[in-house]
């Protein structure tokens, strides 16, 4: 278990390697403080690239099968009518007080700028 954790602790997520090792978090990072172990300088963009590239290779592989692998489609419209559902109409007394908020907010940041700035 010992050399496991020291091949792939410097290259796996941590809740990953517990779960593999059948160890919690918090043990897994406790034995590898312990030991001295440390993630590989780049680690985050090793596992950034690692995940993407799966990830792409399994669509990839899903469009190959056949299958099925987003409800989105590009290009398809949700409604084969072509028109605008209508939406909701705020009431004129309603909308002037959403406005105003609007209004103070901006107004609130803006003072909250100045006085940073001094």
């Amino acid at each position: 278990m010992l050399n496991l954790l020291r091949d792939f602790f410097p290259i796996m997520f941590n809740r990953t390697l517990a779960q593999w090792l059948g160890v919690s978090l918090r043990t897994l990072e406790r034995k590898a403080r312990e030991l001295g172990l440390k993630k590989v300088d780049n680690f985050t963009q090793l596992r950034a690239d690692d995940i993407s590239r799966n990830i792409s290779d399994k669509v990839k592989k899903a469009y190959a099968e056949g299958r099925k692998t987003s409800t989105f489609k590009k290009g398809v419209r949700n409604n084969p009518g072509g028109e605008f559902k209508p939406g909701f109409k705020f009431s004129g007394e309603i909308e002037e007080k959403r406005k105003e908020n609007i209004r103070r907010t901006f107004k609130r940041g803006k003072l909250i700028q100045i006085y940073r700035q001094k």
